[in-house]
Order: C-alpha cells, then structure tokens, then sequence
C-alpha cells in the first residue's frame, strides 16, 4: 500500500467548506459600499470649495478696493494741511521795532538802507536769471519805504520827495496787496486779549532765513 496520500484537485474554492473558529475570529464585518452616499459626500465637499472658491473670487477684489480706498483717503487726510504750513525752517517771533516806523532822518534811513543787500535786490545768475533781475521781496520793501516817506510827509505837511510821490505810493499800495495775497502767510498770530484782537507782535512763526536771501542776492549782484 503506498505511503503517498491521494489529493483531490479543487476546482471551485467556493464549494469548500473551511472550518471558522467563531470564538477566536476577530475579523471586522465587511459593510456593504454604498455609491449613493459616497456620491453625496463627493458633491457636499465640491459645493463648499465652489462656494469658497466663488467668495474668494468675490471678496479679493472688494478687499483689495476697501484696502485702496482706506489708504487714498488716508493720503487725503495726510495731504489736506500740506499746503498750510508757510515757507521756511526759520522760527522766530515779531518784535515791535518802532524805528523803522519814524519820519525820515539819518537813524530811520540807515536802519532801511541795512535791509538792503549791495546791488539792491537786482541779480544775474546764469542758471536762474541770465539777464538782470529783481528778486520780489526788495522790490517789496522798496515800496513800504516809499509809503512810510510819504506818509510823514503828509503828516509834517511837505512835498514828498520823488520816491514818495503821489502816483508811486498808489502803485506800491495795490503792488503790495497782491503780493500779500501771493504769499498768503500762514502763520498763526495770537489774540491780544486787551485788544480783543492782534497785532502781528510775541507770536512765534516759520520764515524765510532773511540773512541767507540777503546774502545770496549779494553774491550774484548785478551791479553796484
């Protein structure tokens, strides 16, 4: 009798019946896949990324335009005094220098005369006026000078004198006015509380290094 045991070829595994141990099997249930849940999970989570894509989309924009607007209007703010601030980086205050104002005579007419740069305001540069001219603020002194010449003279009873002659005051009366309104001074002056109003005088205020302009138009004279 042979030792070698006869096997029988299995065609179909599903026809053999294997022995389970219940006790020791430990394998979860298989669940049944269902299609229509899986489907609707898919469409739930492609409906909240169109909707955030869409919201991104919509809200970038808006984002970006409320951003530019906040700024601009900022600038606005920031801009809207630019232009208030006078001209200069000199601080100073007013004090009353009555001498200036006295009736013409050797001390009044020399303390306007040392306003004066050599050459009396007229200039040639060759880069900013290559012919002769006039820079504004003597011009402008020249004509209160005149004023204040023919103003004592009217108040002594004479005959002003060429420079304060009738037809020249009128012109640097309305030459003045415009070049006040030109300049426009921004600075502010504080009340006088005595007064009830102001007097120009113990305000500080921005300006124009004087001595430096005088300096420069003495430099670049045109003449002597």
């Amino acid at each position: 009798m042979s030792n070698l045991a006869n096997y029988q070829r299995i065609e179909n595994f599903s026809e053999v019946n294997l022995p389970i141990d219940s006790e020791h099997d430990h394998r979860a249930p298989v669940k049944a896949f269902d299609r229509r849940r899986y489907g609707a999970r898919i469409s739930t989570a492609y409906w909240l990324v169109v909707i955030f894509a869409a919201s991104l989309v919509t809200a970038l924009p808006v984002g970006i335009l409320c951003f530019r607007w906040g700024r601009h209007m900022q600038e606005i703010h920031q801009t809207q005094l630019n232009w208030f601030p006078p001209p200069g980086h000199l601080h100073t205050v007013f004090r009353r220098q009555a001498l200036f104002a006295l009736r013409p005579d050797n001390i009044s007419e020399a303390l306007w005369t040392s306003l004066f740069p050599r050459g009396d305001g007229f200039i040639k540069h060759p880069e900013l006026s290559p012919e002769p001219t006039c820079l504004a603020v003597y011009h402008q002194l020249h004509c209160l000078d005149a004023i204040r010449s023919g103003y004592w003279a009217a108040i002594d009873g004479i005959e002003p004198n060429h420079h304060a002659r009738p037809a020249h005051v009128r012109h640097c009366i309305d030459y003045l006015r415009q070049s006040l309104m030109c300049h426009a001074d921004t600075n502010l002056e504080s009340i006088n509380p005595d007064l009830g109003g102001v007097t120009g005088f113990d305000s500080e205020r921005t300006c124009r290094n004087y001595d430096r302009v005088t300096a420069w138009a003495d430099r670049w004279r045109a003449r002597d």
